[in-house]
């Protein structure tokens, strides 16, 4: 790594981004490093030889439950930060209205023969931050990067440890917490089944786990928290 190169942040939604790149723009140690650093959110990273690449992710389930519950706060609760073409936007808030907690809809998103429920399938992508899901970011990326290129990984689960090491001694600045501390709260169960649809929905997303740890970019261990 040089003074010469940019550092490419790849900032998967709902991973603990706001936290990670408010931390990053901050960072001493990253603008030594960098002379640049560029955020890809809700788009996809370009790829170039001349950068490193600074991933930030999290379980896939993880991802998608904390994903629905907030939108569902910001629409329906809330009634603000609507998408901004007009047809998903309407789409959204049909889907949250009809499907209050994504155990409901995850558990329609196969028919009986095992084949996709395309109409379900079609209302569950017109949530934000399902259909620009881990793969959305970094599937194409990871065909191309090289392990070197890397810079690291931020995984929301060891965000304060990953964030040390990566960025240096800084604090990391508190976020609002949007998940509930019930157990029992029913926006956080999924059912068995519902747990098998959304693996096999977000297939690809386990898949560049899997490619990130191909690439050694992530540990075994580190890997079997976001697999299972």
């Amino acid at each position: 790594m040089s003074r010469g190169k940019i550092l490419k942040v790849v900032h998967i939604g709902k991973c603990g981004g706001s936290t990670a790149c408010q931390a990053i723009k901050k960072s001493p140690l990253i603008k030594q490093k960098y002379k640049e650093v560029e955020i890809f959110h809700m788009r996809k990273p370009i790829y170039e030889e001349n950068a490193d690449y600074l991933i930030i992710i999290r379980h896939p389930i993880e991802r998608v439950i904390s994903a629905y519950n907030w939108r569902y706060r910001l629409v329906i609760e809330e009634k603000r930060q609507f998408q901004k073409n007009q047809s998903m936007k309407e789409l959204e808030i049909s889907t949250l209205t009809q499907y209050k907690y994504l155990n409901q809809i995850a558990e329609n998103l196969y028919l009986e023969n095992g084949a996709p429920n395309k109409e379900v399938f079609k209302k569950f992508r017109s949530i934000r931050h399902v259909k620009q899901n881990i793969s959305f970011y970094i599937k194409a990326l990871l065909k191309s990067l090289n392990p070197e290129q890397i810079y690291g990984i931020i995984k929301q689960h060891n965000m304060d440890s990953d964030c040390k090491k990566l960025l240096g001694d800084i604090n990391l600045s508190t976020q609002k917490k949007n998940k509930s501390e019930n157990p029992n709260d029913p926006s956080l169960f999924l059912s068995l089944s519902s747990q098998k649809n959304l693996r096999r929905f977000f297939l690809d997303d386990f898949n560049c786990i899997l490619s990130l740890r191909n690439l050694n970019a992530i540990s075994d261990e580190n890997c079997l928290k976001m697999i299972t």
